[in-house]
């Protein structure tokens, strides 16, 4: 299997590098690393894309979580609260990496929704739990699958060991 993913442009970059001090605050959790999944920062797939997905995944190199019963809603009011722990948005996560060392992108895939971070990962990356079951997967650079293993689950706020760990 093979997928496309687009680098991040410069002015991608300078928006993250922007929109930080707010997702700080948003996080409610000034010592941790905050969430960085903002709408550029990910491609989508389409239903056709997502199928053939589900068809072409080792399923033995994915990883799966249930769903989380104590998450909200990813949007209310028209508001992504999944990013805003503060007011009561996701907190739960866990913390993924690839079996090899190796630049990666993690993707995810959910009954209603599958896509991908544009945001290169070297080593772990913490991923948000939500109200749907959800399975993750790691692709390498150049879009072939990596085997993924699950390494921690954690809470926002907890000043667990990964805490300080990119967040998507």
């Amino acid at each position: 299997m093979k997928i496309t993913i687009r680098p991040l442009s410069t002015g991608e970059l300078y928006a993250d590098a922007l929109m930080h001090p707010l997702m700080v605050y948003l996080s409610g959790a000034p010592g941790e690393t905050p969430q960085r999944t903002h709408r550029w920062n990910y491609q989508t797939f389409t239903e056709d894309e997502q199928s053939l997905l589900i068809g072409l995944l080792m399923k033995d190199s994915v990883v799966s979580m249930p769903a989380n019963s104590q998450a909200c809603a990813a949007h209310r009011f028209g508001l992504p609260f999944l990013h805003m722990p503060r007011f009561g948005g996701w907190k739960d996560y866990v913390v993924l990496m690839p079996e090899k060392d190796v630049e990666w992108h993690v993707g995810w895939m959910t009954d209603a929704h599958a896509g991908i971070s544009r945001v290169t990962v070297t080593g772990p990356v913490r991923m948000m739990l939500g109200p749907d079951p959800v399975i993750f997967f790691g692709l390498s650079q150049n879009g072939t699958q990596l085997p993924l293993k699950k390494v921690w689950e954690g809470r926002i706020g907890d000043g667990n060991p990964f805490c300080r760990l990119l967040l998507l």
